[in-house]
């Protein structure tokens, strides 16, 4: 098995926090945050970091009784997701070896500050993510909100294609009826071309 260094790329460092105090039934609030370091000037002085790319998570055990419901009282959107996982010979026609995989992680929310966008910052994120919950289904729903020239919040259509052939050109794939694209748990750590 690759170490992490290997998954996220050299010189960065993959840090992930769990979130004890908001929690809605079964479902486990987590963040991550990917980041380049860079050497100190100073011999003895620890490296600095730079924010390359973050997620918000939302992890379930989909064998637990309540698991779509703790998704869907956080929001719709990952209770779309969770849907999208309950027709277990679907999930298996895309991935045979996620047939018995109990855990879901949600990538809920990836941001990329605007200097890092293009730099696959993000897949390197999402490869992390599955590294370090390599024993779970990874999953997540391309979106992209703008406002429109009233100043209302839209999802963005155009954008939000780009989006899904971003994902999948970082080994996502899609869930056929469904908007949701999941990582396959074979080939994960594999490097994905442009």
């Amino acid at each position: 098995m690759e170490d992490l260094e290997a998954v996220i790329g050299e010189g960065r460092a993959l840090e992930l926090s769990f979130d004890s105090e908001t929690h809605e039934l079964g479902a486990e609030n987590w963040t991550a945050s990917l980041y380049n370091l860079e050497d100190p000037e100073d011999e003895n002085g620890r490296p600095t970091r730079e924010l390359i790319a973050s997620a918000v998570i939302v992890r379930v055990h989909r064998w637990d009784d309540d698991w779509l419901d703790s998704l869907d009282a956080a929001s719709g959107d990952l209770a779309t997701v969770g849907a999208a996982f309950e027709d277990m010979d679907l999930i298996e026609s895309i991935d045979p070896e996620a047939a018995f995989v109990p855990g879901l992680v949600i990538l809920d929310f990836v941001s990329v500050p605007e200097q890092h966008r293009g730099s696959k910052s993000s897949h390197a994120l999402a490869r992390g993510v599955a590294y370090i919950f390599r024993s779970d289904l990874v999953a997540l729903i391309p979106a992209e909100l703008s406002q429109d020239t009233t100043g209302q919040i839209i999802r963005d259509a155009p954008k939000e294609a780009a989006l899904r052939s971003h994902w999948r050109r970082g080994g996502f794939l899609e869930i056929p009826g469904t908007s949701v694209l999941m990582l396959p748990l074979g080939g994960r750590t594999e490097r994905q071309t442009p």
